[in-house]
């Protein structure tokens, strides 16, 4: 009897001994997340749910959930502190620029955007106006979210033009777009020009012909009666030497009337 009582006495002590196993478990978990690498803090921001958090980052809910134990997903607030995977950093909106601002037809341009979904597939349009917007290809977004493309300005794409870039989800629900990007340079003397505009005043050697893309030329030749205000299409070739002194020199060769 007394064997009995000393054994049962020697396990209740060695009970005290361990620590509960709440306690261990919770040793346990902030072992494991000093040892996590590879995680950022994210503060949530207003508007943002656990499903918008996961999307933005490119993983499922349910990685959010594993690196924020006890995490109600229904419950989070604009100012809590959540774990994502990887060096992730949020990008307020999407947003498009390109570089250079301005180039001759044989620029290659280059495109950056930031702020779309990570992985995402997007349209590159490319186009006259910001309306008037037309494929040029599909582009990827990486795992953060930003997109970096050259684009071949569109053989239409001559000196005086200009050109606007476009980056449109494929479900058509978003579109960025930029631009315009203006296209320089004169043609060679040799080749023929056909412009479309109105003749205005200020010319003082010759008179003054603004295009529909806002270029000025000064002009040279027969000019069929036409005068200042008159809306004319003209075609003709850039003078190699001329005593007009605003803008390039168009040498008449028909003049007509503009639609």
């Amino acid at each position: 009897m007394r064997r009995i009582f000393a054994l049962l006495l020697y396990a209740f002590l060695l009970t005290l001994q361990q620590p509960p196993l709440a306690s261990a478990q919770e040793n346990s978990f902030e072992m494991a997340q000093a040892e996590r690498s590879g995680t950022t803090r994210y503060v949530v921001r207003p508007g943002d749910t656990i499903y918008s958090i996961a999307r933005s980052v490119g993983v499922p809910v349910a990685t959010i959930l594993d690196l924020n134990p006890g995490l109600d997903p229904r419950y989070i607030a604009a100012g809590d502190v959540i774990r994502v995977p990887g060096d992730f950093v949020p990008v307020p909106h999407e947003r498009l620029t390109f570089s250079p601002a301005a180039g001759s037809p044989s620029t290659l341009v280059e495109l950056r955007g930031q702020g779309y979904r990570p992985f995402a597939r997007l349209r590159l349009l490319v186009g006259r106006t910001a309306y008037d917007l037309r494929r040029y290809s599909i582009v990827r977004a990486n795992r953060r979210g930003r997109v970096l493309a050259s684009v071949e300005l569109p053989e239409w794409a001559r000196p005086g033009r200009r050109v606007f870039f476009a980056l449109q989800s494929l479900d058509g629900t978003s579109r960025t777009v930029a631009g315009p990007f203006r296209v320089v340079g004169r043609p060679r003397p040799s080749e023929r020009l056909t412009v479309t505009g109105t003749i205005v005043s200020g010319g003082v050697e010759c008179p003054l012909l603004r295009s529909d893309d806002g270029r000025r030329y000064s002009l040279t030749g027969d000019l069929g009666g036409f005068g200042r205000g008159d809306r004319v299409e003209v075609i003709g070739r850039l003078a190699e030497v001329s005593i007009c002194m605003q803008g390039p020199t168009l040498e008449v060769r028909r003049i007509s009337e503009a639609e």
